[in-house]
């Protein structure tokens, strides 16, 4: 019995290296095939120039609107509830802008955690590293944030999300409509941080994909989301290797579609 249990672990091991080393090669090539990442965050490459429009939600110190103005000239917009965080953002290149991205137009409760990457609207959201101080912010939702940017007609080229769980509430808002001129979005999940968010989470990845979208992630075969970019079927072209390995790449465990 013993030994047969030794086998029965031998070969999952096997498995799973066969596993790791099929998907590093796959991310490999698709790297090598312009999906790159910027700041944890997957994007696709051969649409972003120096007329690109970069929309960075929950910017931090905007490390992601910098490095993407440092390699194309893009015009980005860092968003950011935090004011203090914000205001470490010195590159004049970027637009700086002090909004929290919400349900509604108007003043919204800011619970800044000791870990200023996990500050959030949610309430307990930065519980695992303990609430600094509660802070009234700017909220705005998405459609007056589009306004406010004179957008409407406008390509976005780039949306990146990284709003500690307020992106489910955001997706919820989005129609058709609010998405057709956005090439791509790359999201970072939070149900790894809240368990209690993980079946809104997979409603809202499996909604961005009914509307016209892709779902490409760097973490195959894992138990839940995390980082996810999302390609508009209308507006990116990809040729048929592309394709090809996307398919086999985002085989998720928690989602099949």
């Amino acid at each position: 019995m013993v030994k047969k249990d030794k086998q029965r672990e031998n070969r999952m091991k096997g498995s799973l290296k066969i596993l790791m080393l099929r998907n590093k090669l796959i991310g490999y090539l698709l790297n090598v095939t312009g999906f790159i990442q910027v700041c944890g965050h997957w994007i696709y490459r051969p649409y972003i120039n120096k007329n690109s429009i970069i929309i960075d939600l929950g910017a931090n110190e905007g490390a992601f609107s910098i490095e993407l103005y440092k390699k194309y000239k893009s015009h980005c917009y860092a968003v950011e509830p935090d004011k203090n965080v914000l205001n470490k953002v010195i590159d004049t290149n970027i637009k700086k802008m002090n909004y929290a991205l919400a349900n509604i137009n108007g003043p919204v409760n800011f619970y800044t955690s000791y870990n200023n990457e996990a500050s959030s609207i949610i309430k307990g959201f930065e519980s695992n590293w303990g609430n600094k101080r509660i802070d009234v912010v700017e909220g705005i939702t998405w459609d007056s944030f589009i306004d406010l940017l004179n957008f409407k007609a406008k390509r976005i080229n780039i949306l990146k999300v990284d709003i500690e769980g307020s992106e489910l509430d955001l997706i919820d808002t989005f129609t058709f409509d609010n998405l057709s001129n956005i090439e791509q979005i790359t999201v970072e999940f939070h149900d790894w941080l809240n368990v209690s968010l993980h079946e809104r989470t997979v409603a809202s990845i499996r909604k961005l994909v009914s509307l016209g979208f892709i779902a490409v992630t760097n973490t195959p075969n894992h138990s839940w989301p995390l980082e996810i970019l999302f390609l508009n079927k209308r507006l990116i072209k990809l040729n048929f290797f592309q394709k090809l390995l996307i398919s086999l790449y985002k085989r998720i465990s928690f989602l099949k579609y």
